[in-house]
């Protein structure tokens, strides 16, 4: 049996709503279908003003040319994320300080951040791990004492929530994505949201390439004109209809892939001696608030993952490791930031396949590999 690590959604609305948009004549940045995204996420993210993007590392961009950083200033991320959340901030000239992070669900400690915040730090990145979500209600009560900003890479996270507020809309700025890689997706795509009023003026000029041509489109001015640095972020009427026909059907997908993660996670527990080399991960507090992103396991040491993936691999099951530590990388080595407990982590988690179409009987299959894998580990 041969099972992919990853099949990306269909919901099968996404051609007529294709081909609709390609007869409407409306190709660019404008049309019914970036309309009636907005609408829908409107009503999801009701307290944010919303820019959609052609990508979650657009939005980060975006974000970082918000909050104006200038050479030099530091910025917070956790090391145990995609390039993209560092990128996002270098190319700006900032100085990134990497943070360390909670073993349990792979997201930012919370303390390590506040020791690592100084006069230049500038803003502090925060980034939800598959469905679990950062402590981003007690980060931002630590960025506003100390006058930074607090931004969410929530790019696993669309529809999934965290003490009741959806995951993306609590720090100044979140950002999403809809890469073909996440619950749904529209192949390429992102959104901002931007929580902070202040910031959402200038939102509107950073968004159409530093110009203020939405007051243009409001017919509030008789032409527009170039008012700050920005470019160009805007996701395209044509990615937008297919990200509709995937938005109308998160809460099925996210729903179906909670009863999955909870079947993987009951069928790996019942494997006898699995905790001899493996570790399952930490139940989600608050599960309905869960978008079951990533079905993650850690083995008891590198050896063991080494041939557990290998045993994996030989029988059709396709895993992944994720992240390299960004503080251990040629280029993130030169920023600053002790992250031990990334370093550890990072060597011992495997990704198992998570997929909306995954079914019942690939789970047992790999269920039973594992139990196979682990006669043979422990022998």
């Amino acid at each position: 049996m041969n099972i992919p690590f990853n099949i990306p959604f269909v919901s099968g609305q996404e051609l007529f709503y294709l081909k609709t948009a390609l007869q409407s004549g409306h190709f660019s940045s404008e049309g019914l279908y970036i309309d009636r995204c907005k609408e829908w996420l409107g009503q999801k993210y009701s307290n944010s003003h919303l820019f959609l993007t052609t990508s979650c590392t657009h939005a980060l961009e975006m974000a970082s040319l918000l909050i104006d950083i200038k050479f030099g200033e530091e910025v917070i991320i956790p090391s145990w994320t995609h390039v993209s959340t560092a990128n996002a901030f270098a190319m700006r000239g900032a100085k990134i300080v990497f943070a360390d992070i909670d073993a349990e669900t792979m997201t930012v400690d919370v303390k390590d951040v506040e020791n690592k915040i100084t006069k230049k730090t500038k803003a502090v990145v925060a980034v939800h791990y598959g469905g679990y979500y950062a402590d981003v209600v007690q980060l931002k009560k630590i960025c506003e004492q100390n006058n930074v900003y607090l931004i969410e890479d929530a790019a696993h996270s669309i529809g999934a929530g965290v003490d009741g507020f959806m995951q993306g809309c609590v720090g100044h700025l979140g950002c999403i994505s809809f890469h073909s890689s996440k619950n749904i997706h529209c192949g390429e795509g992102g959104l901002l949201l931007v929580n902070d009023k202040k910031l959402q003026k200038s939102a509107e000029i950073v968004f159409d390439k530093g110009t203020d041509r939405y007051l243009f489109l409001q017919n509030k001015v008789s032409n527009y004109q170039w008012r700050s640095i920005g470019s160009s972020f805007s996701m395209s009427n044509i990615t937008a209809s297919v990200l509709l026909a995937q938005l109308q059907e998160v809460d099925n997908v996210n729903n179906r892939r909670r009863e999955l993660w909870d079947y993987y996670f009951e069928k790996l527990n019942n494997i006898n001696s699995f905790e001899k080399c493996f570790s399952l991960p930490v139940f989600p507090k608050n599960f309905d608030e869960f978008n079951a992103h990533i079905f993650f396991i850690k083995a008891t040491d590198s050896d063991v993952l080494k041939e557990a993936k290998r045993i994996l691999i030989n029988n059709g099951i396709q895993v992944a490791s994720h992240y390299f530590p960004l503080h251990e990388s040629s280029f993130g080595s030169k920023y600053s930031g002790k992250c031990p407990i990334t370093s550890n982590e990072s060597k011992i988690l495997i990704r198992l396949p998570m997929f909306y179409s995954i079914t019942y009987n690939q789970i047992n299959f790999i269920a039973n590999i594992f139990e196979k894998a682990i006669g043979k580990l422990i022998s």
